[in-house]
């Protein structure tokens, strides 16, 4: 117990997270970000598992895994919940310009959910298991709303409403095997499709008839040219009854789009244009450990490093390769009832002055034959950024300050599992 003690305190004196500039939310509604955490109990362990996740888990981490199903078939669904919190607010002088404080002129709070679930199989071959699933796998969602009053005037005045609002998830449909080549090294393959749309709405609605010219409903459509297939294999090893590692390789994909953009007040569709992305080559490794004469203790560490500099994309946005760390550590209490504990620290594609970090927590029961997890996590980011709808469309004077923006992301997850013999 000691041991989970120690790894509390370190995890609890990181920063949550560390003030940085840049333009993430563009990023996001343009590229996304991949969905982390696929069920509760990597949640829980702060998104480690490549050597120590079930074989629930295993169609994200490590489709190698998916072997130590123990019985002939095991299922999993669960729901995912994340909650964004953007704090946006510029800064003001006084009357001699010195600054006084950062005043916050937008605040958006917005809840976002979807479902996962998993199939594992053994076939009744000694040495083989088969898997399925489905879970979220790439996220585009971005929200952002703002009231426009009048600077000047101390009527406080409506001018207008601004709004961003991006929405879309591809989706993962993977199936995967693993098979022990020898006792203690197991190898898995995995291939998944991808499917979803991404629909981004731009509105300016102007509220007084002096800025009735400036009115703005534009739709931004991007669908899928075809399916994109990606492709992972996977190793793990069991050293011994305390020591395992795991590796796996994700290849490069690309996403093909045909984005299609219409003007809402028109009713008319003002282009259709094509576009592509790759994402990178991924390398991942990882240990499991449980502590000597404490078996129902274990520490997860792993590592993940993606190779965004080597893909093909825009040469101007300059993507530097990223790495992440995660550690997550797991007790086993009486009746088998878990407490978990994680950390997760990376660096960002989008600048090398960025990272993120993430603290969560989880635990679970038993219920009639059945496992319920569920976790919780944190993650703040803070970076200045152009206000995004200038104020010279009210034909107010642009600041020349930016914006200071601060993130705060929830995550939630709750899942059940059930596995049976037949």
């Amino acid at each position: 117990m000691k041991y989970l003690f120690f790894c509390f305190i370190l995890i609890m004196g990181v920063n949550l997270a560390i003030a940085q500039s840049g333009d993430f939310n563009t990023s996001t509604m343009k590229y996304g970000q991949f969905v982390e955490f696929n069920s509760a109990r990597d949640l829980g362990m702060g998104g480690s598992g490549l050597a120590g996740a079930d074989a629930f888990s295993a169609l994200y981490y490590n489709p190698a895994l998916i072997f130590g199903q123990q019985k002939r078939l095991g299922l999993q669904v669960g729901v995912r919940m994340k909650k964004d919190i953007e704090d946006r607010s510029y800064p003001y002088y006084d009357s001699f310009a010195g600054f006084n404080d950062y005043g916050t002129y937008v605040y958006n709070s917005t809840w976002y959910n979807d479902f996962y679930g998993t199939i594992v199989i053994r076939p009744g071959l000694k040495k083989l298991t088969l898997a399925a699933g489905y879970y979220p796998f790439l996220d585009f969602n971005y929200n952002y709303h703002e009231e426009v009053r009048d600077p000047v005037n101390k009527s406080d005045k409506l001018l207008g409403y601004n709004t961003i609002e991006n929405k879309g998830t591809l989706n993962s449909i993977p199936v995967a095997a693993a098979y022990e080549i020898v006792p203690n090294l197991i190898v898995g393959t995995q291939m998944a499709a991808l499917f979803g749309s991404v629909t981004k709405d731009v509105i300016i609605d102007p509220k007084t008839t002096d800025f009735q010219h400036i009115a703005r409903n534009e739709t931004y459509e991007r669908t899928l040219k075809q399916t994109p297939l990606l492709f992972s294999l996977g190793l793990h090893y069991k050293l011994n009854q305390r020591a395992a590692f795991g590796v796996k390789a994700r290849l490069p994909f690309r996403l093909s789009f045909t984005q299609t953009v219409r003007n809402n007040i028109g009713d008319s569709i003002a282009m259709v244009t094509t576009s592509r992305i790759t994402y990178p080559l991924r390398f991942a490794g990882g240990m499991e450990y449980r502590f000597k004469n404490v078996l129902e203790a274990r520490i997860n560490l792993d590592f993940t490093y993606d190779f965004w500099s080597q893909a093909d994309n825009d040469p101007s946005l300059n993507f530097r390769d990223t790495y992440t760390f995660n550690l997550g550590v797991e007790h086993l209490f009486y009746n088998y009832i878990p407490l978990r504990i994680g950390f997760l620290y990376g660096t960002m594609r989008e600048s090398a002055d960025f990272s993120r970090s993430a603290l969560t927590l989880g635990s679970g029961f038993n219920v009639m034959g059945a496992q319920i997890n569920m976790a919780g996590g944190l993650s703040t980011l803070e970076y200045y950024q152009d206000d995004l709808f200038p104020n010279s469309l009210y034909n107010f004077p642009d600041r020349t300050d930016k914006d200071r923006v601060k993130l705060t992301h929830f995550f939630l997850r709750l899942d059940v599992r059930y596995a049976l013999n037949f």
